[in-house]
């Protein structure tokens, strides 16, 4: 379960929405939209895939 002194990494497109974002900060202040959000889950799996073959 999810606290709300929790840190919450927002990503996807509806990091992008302002007001989705401020809605979600209510229940979560410690929430933050990610560097590049729309981006993130795709370069996640590219390096975890380098990881999972060994290359750095």
């Amino acid at each position: 379960m999810w606290e709300r002194e929790d840190k919450v990494n927002l990503l996807g497109g509806g990091a992008l929405d302002i007001q989705l974002v401020t809605h979600v900060k209510e229940y979560f202040p410690n929430a933050e939209v990610m560097v590049n959000p729309t981006m993130c889950n795709a370069i996640g799996m590219y390096n975890s895939g380098r990881s999972a073959y060994g290359l750095s």
